[in-house]
Parts: C-alpha cells; sequence; structure tokens
C-alpha cells in the first residue's frame, strides 16, 4: 500500500501539473493544430488526474488528498521552468520527449498485488498519453522540417529540462515507511 500511494500520489500531481502547464501554454501557441494539440493533452492528464485520485489508498485515518504532492521538493521550480517555456516547437519536444515520455514508462512498472485496479487505470492513461505523445511527436517532426534551425533549441531544452527531472529524483518519490499524516 505504500509503495502504491506514493506511486499514484506523485502520479496525481505530475497529471495536475501538466493539466496546469499544457493548459497554460494554449492561449500563446500560434499554430492551430498545436494549439488544439495542448488544449487536448491539459484535458487528458486533468481527467486522468481526477481517475488517478479516486484510487488512492485510503487507510484510516488518512486523508488520501495526503498522498498527492510533488515527489521531491526540487519538482515545483520544474514544473515552474515548463511553463515558461517560450515556442511551440520547444513546448512539444519537452512535454512529449520527457514528462510524457516518462509518464508512459512509469505507468507500465506494477505496482504490486494490492493495485488490481490502479494497474486497469494506468493502462488507460498510459495508452491515451502514449497516442498523445505520438501525435505531439508528428507536431513537432513538421515543425522541425520546416524550420531545421529548431532542432538545436529542442535538443537543448529536452537535455536541461531531463537533467533537471534526473536531479530532481524522478517521477516517483522512494515508498515512505508509513502513511502520511
Amino acid at each position: 500500500m505504500l509503495e502504491l500511494g506514493a506511486a499514484l500520489g506523485a502520479d496525481v500531481w505530475w497529471c495536475e501539473q501538466l493539466f496546469a502547464v499544457a493548459g497554460g501554454w494554449v492561449p500563446t501557441t500560434a499554430e492551430a493544430g498545436a494549439r488544439a494539440h495542448v488544449a487536448e493533452l491539459s484535458r487528458v492528464a486533468g481527467d486522468h488526474a481526477q481517475a488517478l485520485r479516486a484510487l488512492l489508498p485510503r487507510p484510516a485515518p488518512v486523508d488520501p488528498a495526503a498522498w498527492v504532492g510533488p515527489p521531491s521538493p526540487d519538482a515545483g521550480a520544474l514544473v515552474a521552468r515548463l511553463a515558461g517555456l517560450e515556442g511551440t516547437a520547444v513546448r512539444l519536444a519537452v512535454a512529449h520527449r520527457v514528462l510524457v515520455a516518462r509518464l508512459v514508462v512509469a505507468w507500465a512498472a506494477p505496482l504490486g498485488p494490492s493495485a488490481v485496479g490502479a494497474a486497469r487505470a494506468l493502462r488507460h492513461a498510459r495508452t491515451d498519453l502514449a497516442e498523445l505523445r505520438d501525435d505531439g511527436e508528428a507536431l513537432l517532426h513538421a515543425l522541425l522540417a520546416a524550420d531545421p534551425r529548431l532542432v538545436e533549441p529542442v535538443t537543448a531544452a529536452v537535455g536541461r529540462t531531463e537533467g533537471s527531472l534526473v536531479a530532481a529524483g524522478g517521477l516517483r518519490p522512494p515508498p515512505p515507511s508509513a502513511p502520511p499524516a
């Protein structure tokens, strides 16, 4: 239960952050197709945050919401940097090559025998985000093909973000020794 609570709590937090960041990008994304895509990414992340929140462990007297939070002290700063990214190509690359890609991989890992219901919800979320990742990559490819000068800033932004995520400890914290208070 502790591993499940820590993992799902971090997953909910990341989905909520992706919902907010991608939603914040919508008004400043110039390309119509990419704007529709980040709006859909925001909506899907928000939907899955709600669905996963309903699966958080509920050992008495723990409030299930107590499981939800950043997996490390540095995760909030990383999200703030994501929100401030400029340029559609950079945003798409960082969202799909770092954050969405890591969520898709994390959601493929088993969470133990107490996670049967969560595993089903995670498979559904994984499928949704993998399809959006592929759609985002197609949009990114078109942008890079139209302007190859974007390759360098995209690559640099992905590397910086990946490095920040690794330095922050990744998407999920280690399981706690006791449920949250």
